[in-house]
């Protein structure tokens, strides 16, 4: 298999804490859940953030819900038993998809990893210059450390290096990885439109059936992601629209997006569930993308 590398520019994904309002039923909820990690998968998004439309202790408890899941549909399942304890919130995460990213490997053999070949571990053991690291094989890993503080426990990259018969591992940093590695789960406790006020997104594009057709514009979004590193996409509710999310903030989207566009002009349904319009959305992104990169190429 051919690794993708990874996507410029990179993509992050806001979907609001109330995505699971009308979804009642606990398995339906991992579905739904699962749906939206696959489809940052893959697409390569390396960032899926949850941002609080609503408020209280029970809209908190459904972020830190919603952010084990997909942390947990993001870890290799080799290293989940090590990383994650037995809990409710987990009693339905045999309904989550395998993601089928690189950086969830299929072989299980010391033997059979492969010189140059980077794999995810947590470390078991550390020692005066070395450490001990499950890699999701039948035995532990020595990995050398130059310069590198590491602790038992901590999940890191690993770097696998043959020599004649021995096979040890170096710790690589994850922004030297070229190939598309998974992506990172973070919940803002900030509205949406404080956050990205004083946030680093080179490019935001809020989605909403009320904005601009994606067949007016998309020349002038892949001219501007041609040129940007980073892109916010915002995903709206169940229940309300980001005008509407905004509004309660008392700021208007425009204020804070640079594009609000309808990614699926001449719907045949009365609403978009989320997790379709993640689909459709980064489906278009990433066609735009492409095409772009086509074109730097002739």
């Amino acid at each position: 298999m051919e690794f993708p590398l990874k996507v410029k520019p990179s993509i992050s994904i806001f979907i609001p804490t109330s995505i699971l309002d009308e979804v009642p039923d606990p398995r339906q909820k991992a579905v739904k859940i699962g749906t939206i990690g696959r489809a940052a998968a893959i697409f390569r998004v390396e960032e899926i953030i949850i941002y609080p439309d609503k408020n209280g202790k029970e809209y908190e408890a459904k972020s830190r819900y919603i952010e084990k899941m997909l942390k947990y549909l993001e870890t290799p399942q080799y290293l989940r038993k090590r990383l994650f304890k037995l809990s409710k919130q987990l009693r339905y995460v045999g309904l989550l998809p395998p993601l089928a990213t690189p950086h969830h490997p299929l072989r299980k053999k010391f033997n059979e990893l492969s010189n140059g070949e980077i794999r995810e571990g947590v470390v078991v053991k550390t020692l005066k210059d070395k450490a001990l690291v499950d890699v999701g094989v039948e035995q532990l890993l020595s990995v050398f450390l130059k310069n590198v503080k590491i602790s038992r426990g901590d999940r890191i990259a690993v770097k696998i290096i043959r020599k004649n018969k021995n096979i040890i591992g170096m710790p690589i940093p994850k922004n030297e990885i070229d190939i598309y590695w998974g992506f990172k789960i973070m919940t803002v406790k900030e509205p949406l439109g404080f956050f990205l006020k004083k946030s680093y997104y080179d490019l935001v594009i809020a989605t909403s059936r009320y904005g601009e057709l994606i067949t007016d514009i998309y020349e002038n979004i892949a001219s501007d992601l041609a040129r940007v590193n980073t892109v916010a996409l915002l995903f709206g509710s169940p229940r309300e629209g980001l005008y509407e999310i905004l509004e309660r903030e008392s700021k208007k989207l425009s204020d804070i997006a640079d594009y609000i566009v309808n990614m699926i002009p001449g719907q045949g349904v009365r609403t978009v569930r989320t997790e379709e319009a993640i689909y459709a959305s980064l489906s278009i992104i990433n066609f735009l993308q492409f095409l772009c990169f086509k074109k730097k190429k002739m």
